[in-house]
């Protein structure tokens, strides 16, 4: 499996299980310089994660194979306008100066929803001619409702596709719609895979928003213990058995974190073996829809 770093972290302070808030810049270089060592070549960021943008400029070369995946939110409205797209035109020069790239390996939409709003025609266009150029690789989305992935299907200029995937968030495996993506010849980069963090908490102590899901953990506890491996193993190895899986986004707090992951890394274990820990209530997979 690739591992795509993420770079919220960088910018903000995320996660539900991170204590570090955002990240120190001389530990995002430590952060760049453990992912080359180790031959992660993809980079995941948005406009939106505060100074990611900046900070990844600072810490890579433009000679480096870095392929970066950037995100970007056009409106809140119902349509687009073209003061929108305008605007679209302009995030997107500005992040592509402030990576100090030429260009990256896809944009995308980080709004599902922008997709299909009025005036998003205009977008996709500019989208087309900057591919054309080889300014972008890829034209993408992120998406959190899959149960867009089948109109998506349809729109023939998707190259990339961001999902949540993890041991309990299994619903585009039983869809069957990972391996539609899949044999769309769609790329597949996996999100969420520690779902914020959530997954590697001890199951005794989560909040209590969470206590309807805590036997569920507790049996993925002991899954790994089973294994005789760890939870971080187990999680990583989920990931691993899905073969429909380009690239798995993982966001650190911290250099030894990152190294953690990486000597985690390599187990496969069949997602069919695990199918038991799946959770279809959104409301504890879906963290839009937490409670704060």
């Amino acid at each position: 499996m690739k591992i795509g770093l993420g770079t919220v972290q960088f910018g903000l302070d995320y996660g539900l299980n991170n204590s570090f808030g955002k990240m120190p810049e001389e530990e995002c270089a430590e952060v760049f310089h453990l992912a080359k060592k180790n031959y992660i070549s993809f980079i995941d960021t948005a406009y939106g994660y505060g100074d990611a943008h900046s900070i990844i400029g600072r810490n890579t070369l433009l000679s480096d194979d870095w392929k970066i995946v950037t995100k970007i939110s056009i409106t809140k409205g119902d349509y687009i306008s073209s003061e929108d797209q305008l605007a679209f035109k302009s995030l997107f020069d500005n992040s592509l100066e402030e990576m100090r790239r030429e260009s990256i390996h896809a944009l995308l939409f980080h709004n599902e929803k922008d997709l299909f709003k009025p005036g998003v025609e205009k977008i996709i266009e500019e989208l087309k001619i900057l591919k054309d150029k080889g300014i972008i690789k890829k034209i993408g989305v992120s998406l959190y409702d899959i149960s867009l992935i089948e109109k998506l299907m349809n729109l023939n200029f998707i190259d990339l596709v961001q999902v949540p995937i993890n041991i309990l968030d299994q619903r585009l495996i039983f869809s069957g719609l990972l391996e539609k993506l899949n044999k769309n010849g769609i790329e597949i980069h996996a999100r969420s895979i520690f779902l914020q963090g959530l997954l590697l908490q001890n199951p005794i102590k989560i909040d209590s928003y969470f206590k309807p899901i805590q036997e569920k953990l507790i049996k993925l506890n002991k899954e790994a213990k089973n294994r005789g491996i760890t939870v971080l193993e187990l999680l990583l190895g989920f990931i691993n058995g899905l073969s429909s899986i380009d690239v798995a986004i993982i966001g650190v707090n911290n250099a030894i974190q990152l190294d953690e992951i990486i000597k985690s890394n390599g187990k496969d274990i069949n997602p069919k073996e695990l199918s038991y820990l799946s959770v279809t209530d959104e409301r504890y997979i879906n963290p839009s829809k937490w409670k704060n």
